[in-house]
């Protein structure tokens, strides 16, 4: 597989998918596992994310538009948006 300049995984790919479901504000998934964003709705959503390359205690707020997006993350945190999906 091919790699971005900062080392993360390429796929373009979706093999496994399921909802955003905030525990304490926050979404991760186990063992730290990256994942893509998908947004279901029409308009675009902002979030506040922790991208795959990003130093512990460190967060970026952005727009995800409709469908998948290319951003690897982490974990996001907070957001009061409940039409994402998580995909990898």
């Amino acid at each position: 597989m091919e790699e971005t300049r900062v080392g993360s995984i390429v796929s373009s790919q979706i093999g496994r998918m399921g909802s955003v479901s905030y525990t304490d504000g926050k979404f991760s998934l186990p063992n730290k596992e990256r994942f893509n964003i998908k947004t279901d709705g029409d308009e675009a959503v902002e979030l506040t994310v922790v991208l795959d390359k990003m130093a512990d205690g460190t967060s970026v707020t952005t727009k995800f538009e409709p469908g998948w997006n290319p951003e690897i993350v982490r974990e996001i945190i907070g957001g009061d948006v409940t039409n994402i999906k998580w995909g990898y």
